[in-house]
């Protein structure tokens, strides 16, 4: 089983989005993002549904 990274600048605070992304470029830096406190497990199964419908809304929305 796997995981995906989850985005945290949210559940950071309030505060500038530009603060917030240096905050997440330094945890990025420094290794602390992404660790596996930050992903939510997923099957391969679960993962590649997940992948064949991006694709499809992909393919929708360039007229293919």
């Amino acid at each position: 089983m796997g995981g995906l990274p989850r985005p945290t600048l949210a559940a950071r605070g309030p505060g500038t989005i530009g603060g917030t992304a240096r905050e997440f470029k330094a945890d990025v830096n420094s290794g602390e993002y992404p660790a596996a406190k930050h992903t939510v497990p997923i099957t391969d199964e679960e993962f590649d549904a997940f992948l064949i419908a991006v694709e499809g809304q992909q393919h929708a929305s360039d007229g293919h």
